[in-house]
């Protein structure tokens, strides 16, 4: 079962960022599964417990979250 962390209903954006490192959430499961073909798990891993910088957001997440 999915454990929610914390509600983001009223979360700014900056602090909407840092909790998503402290799980798994759907974009990271294919990663997580070793089914995403552009990131391995120990890159997850890696970012999760930040030891690299998150990769910036493409143009399909970009255009996804505009106004």
């Amino acid at each position: 079962m999915a454990k929610v962390l914390v509600s983001t209903q009223n979360m700014s954006k900056e602090e909407w960022l840092q909790w998503r490192t402290k799980g798994i959430g759907g974009s990271d499961a294919s990663v997580a599964c070793g089914l995403n073909r552009y990131k391995s798990p120990v890159e997850l891993w890696m970012e999760k417990t930040g030891q690299i910088e998150l990769k910036a957001a493409g143009e399909a997440a970009l255009l996804g979250n505009a106004p």
